[in-house]
């Protein structure tokens, strides 16, 4: 792994569309989970690139081990609507697309979808049932119940439970 990291360079690979390059710099560096923050955001943004590059599936397949990955992944889909991805996302266990999943079908107003894929893909998800029945995102205070919940639901037993059964990457270092 490098020791000094040029992020100048990397900027301005990334400014001229240069993915390859920037991709190339930023990964070396990287580090998810690191100690030292500045190889983590560097993690972040190599996410971040992989996504602009459009190499979907290099992010999907770290996705398996990589939980930032696997919602820099999730969050494209939501934002390029693409509903269909999401479901199949969300059928093979990952309640990060689940939760896009319902988003963005209540956002486009489609509250009945929203409710039946809850139903069809996992019932006992509150958080995910809470999200079908919220306020749209144009009503007033969604934003924060959005946030206040997620958050209330990953203190719960339920989820911490689903986090045990997702494989994790090994953390180096102390």
């Amino acid at each position: 792994m490098m020791s000094q990291f040029d992020q100048a360079s990397a900027e301005a690979a990334e400014a001229r569309g240069d993915w390859a390059t920037a991709i190339a710099l930023v990964s070396e560096y990287a580090e998810c989970y690191s100690h030292d923050h500045h190889r983590h955001n560097a993690h972040l943004w190599h996410m971040e690139l992989l996504v602009k590059a459009r190499l979907f599936s290099e992010l999907a397949d770290r996705g398996e081990v990589d939980v930032h990955a696997r919602r820099r992944l999730d969050r494209f889909l939501f934002e390029d609507s693409r509903d269909g991805e999401l479901r199949q996302r969300a059928e093979r266990g990952d309640k990060t697309a689940l939760y896009f999943l319902v988003r963005l079908l209540r956002a486009r107003g489609e509250h009945t979808a929203a409710v039946r894929a809850v139903a069809d893909l996992d019932m006992t998800d509150t958080y995910a049932i809470e999200l079908a029945h919220q306020p749209l995102p144009n009503e007033q205070g969604y934003a924060e119940l959005d946030t206040a919940r997620l958050e209330e639901h990953r203190k719960t037993p339920a989820h911490r439970q689903d986090r045990k059964r997702r494989p994790r990457r090994a953390v180096d270092g102390p």
